[in-house]
């Protein structure tokens, strides 16, 4: 016995549904863990300044109330990551009300010069966070190249 034709074509559809929905699920899985991440990078809580003078890039961090020691800096590629968590300081049983944030934190900063990162420096004084660390400088002037 034949199928009708709208059979097939409904066949087909559902078909087609399936690998979507199938496809969806999929892009989900791979997009969701990025999307996380970058959602977590854009809502960094803090105020950051970066500048650079003749030989030093400078990154300066507003992180008051969070010690040294939860606070970590790593190079990656082309980027400075610095990463963190704010300890909760109040106890939750006698708290009457709470306006202060914690948890964890991420940045990403583009370095978008060549750096010395082995000479990196960072000090966390009164709550500002400065890392300094050297631009290599490409020096410039008359070279002969020899053709091999």
């Amino acid at each position: 016995m034949m199928k009708k034709k709208s059979d097939t074509q409904k066949e087909q559809l559902d078909f087609f549904n399936t690998i979507k929905t199938e496809l969806r699920k999929l892009m989900n899985d791979i997009l969701e863990p990025l999307h996380d991440e970058l959602s977590q990078a854009a809502h960094f809580p803090y105020d950051m300044f970066v500048t650079k003078n003749n030989s030093l890039l400078i990154i300066q961090v507003e992180i008051p109330g969070i010690r040294k020691e939860d606070i970590h800096i790593e190079s990656l590629d082309n980027f400075i990551e610095i990463t963190g968590i704010k300890r909760s300081q109040t106890s939750f049983s006698t708290c009457l009300g709470l306006e202060r944030s914690s948890g964890t934190f991420k940045t990403l900063i583009y370095l978008d010069r060549p750096v010395s990162l082995h000479k990196a420096q960072a000090t966390l004084t009164d709550g500002l966070l400065e890392i300094q660390i050297p631009v290599i400088i490409e020096k410039r002037g008359k070279k002969i190249i020899t053709i091999i």
